[in-house]
């Protein structure tokens, strides 16, 4: 994180057995990990499962959270009848 990143990840391999769930999960630890070295480590989201953030980036993601949704409209409290 010294080199200026918002926030760091992780990859990770299962273990075997697991029967169906277990393959299913290998198989998309197998795909992150080939779709993040395809982008050179570079990201569109970070795993739930691992991560760290600078506290400024997360002060930032909320904020701009905040704004976001304060511009969408607002839902009707009365009733159609």
């Amino acid at each position: 994180m010294a080199q200026g990143y918002g926030a760091v990840g992780g990859n990770f391999r299962g273990r075997s057995g697991g029967r169906l769930c277990g393959a299913f999960q290998r198989n998309e630890y197998a795909r992150y990990a080939r779709d993040t070295a395809h982008k050179r480590g570079k990201v569109l989201c970070l795993t739930g499962t691992a991560c760290l953030f600078r506290a400024g980036a997360r002060r930032t993601s909320s904020r701009r959270a905040h704004q976001a949704a304060s511009l969408r409209p607002k839902a009707s409290t009365t009733r159609r009848r």
